[in-house]
């Protein structure tokens, strides 16, 4: 059967309608009109187990990101925290990043606890979960610290973590920008397995260096028009 029928294995939490409209379809749709507008090229997309909890980790440049990273890793129909005003207010993207990605939001500057729960829940039933640890936006193409939440997730979440660099899309739609530029470059680069515990066993501060470090690595690897 090919994979993209396999419905149980890619997830427990969509149906096969869902999973065949919104994680098949749209996403290679997505790709087409990335690829045709910003010359999209993409890396190690099946770095990305088959099954299992997996916590993906990336860079936040714009707010392609979400659609960028749920469609280069489409097979797995990954469910990533999104800022909540990211949703609201945001039209057709917003509908697209909560409903048809399935994006859970979390409120900015806010301990919000049930957003990271939903998040634990994710793993905990096997399935892949994104975060962007950064926090906010950031256009400048540096990878910036990642916020604490970050390691509360790979500490109660299970699974292990698989870092993602994306580029350009910050210069494509700059935070603050209404609509996106139709011009400009954007690649994704997805990095290798890291086992929760080899994190665990670093500590805190040590890993998260470690994971802003292979993102930021990563970051630099998608930008293939330099």
């Amino acid at each position: 059967m090919p994979r993209f029928l396999q419905f149980k294995r890619r997830s427990n939490f969509y149906g096969p309608w869902s999973l065949f409209m919104w994680w098949t379809l749209v996403p290679v749709f997505v790709l087409f009109v990335f690829r045709l507008l910003y010359g999209l090229r993409h890396k190690a997309r099946w770095n990305m187990p088959a099954t299992g909890p997996v916590l993906v980790l990336s860079n936040h440049q714009s707010l392609f990101d979400p659609m960028l990273a749920s469609s280069v890793l489409r097979d797995r129909a990954p469910r990533s925290l999104a800022k909540r005003s990211l949703i609201d207010g945001n039209g057709i993207m917003g509908w697209l990043i909560r409903r048809a990605f399935g994006s859970i939001p979390i409120e900015q500057g806010q301990d919000d606890t049930a957003a990271i729960r939903a998040m634990i829940k994710e793993l905990s039933q096997g399935r892949v979960a994104v975060i962007y640890p950064e926090g906010s936006r950031f256009a400048d193409g540096a990878v910036h610290p990642f916020q604490r939440g970050a390691w509360v997730l790979i500490k109660r979440g299970g699974a292990p973590v698989l870092p993602v660099g994306i580029a350009g899309t910050g210069a494509i739609w700059p935070a603050g920008q209404s609509k996106p530029r139709l011009r400009g470059r954007m690649g994704m680069a997805v990095g290798t397995l890291i086992p929760q515990q080899i994190l665990l066993d670093m500590g805190e501060e040590a890993a998260l260096a470690m994971l802003r470090d292979n993102v930021s690595a990563l970051s630099k690897e998608a930008q293939w028009w330099t």
